[in-house]
């Protein structure tokens, strides 16, 4: 999973899958300050996180909304807590 931090927009991406071609996010569905991006069939391509660092400092660490969590494997999850952009200590 890749991560891309806009500190100028203070918003983060998500990546979940390698690679989001062009035109490939078909819907975005809008929860509060995550905008999820899915493809044709469904998948769950990435997430933004619109305003990342208040959303650091509140949940003490990355936190995504309960219905797009339960689309993440657990180990991908903790991967990505782990990382130095949502306070971890790993890559």
């Amino acid at each position: 999973m890749r991560v891309e931090i806009d500190e100028a927009a203070d918003a983060a991406y998500l990546y979940l899958v390698p690679e989001i071609p062009a035109g490939a996010a078909v819907q975005t569905r809008e929860l509060g300050e995550f905008l999820v991006d899915y493809d044709v069939q469904g998948r769950l391509l990435g997430v933004e996180i619109l305003g990342w660092s208040e959303s650091l400092r509140t949940h003490r660490g990355l936190f995504l909304p309960p219905e797009v969590r339960a689309e993440i494997d657990d180990a991908a999850f903790e991967a990505l807590a782990a990382r130095p952009e949502f306070g971890g200590h790993g890559e």
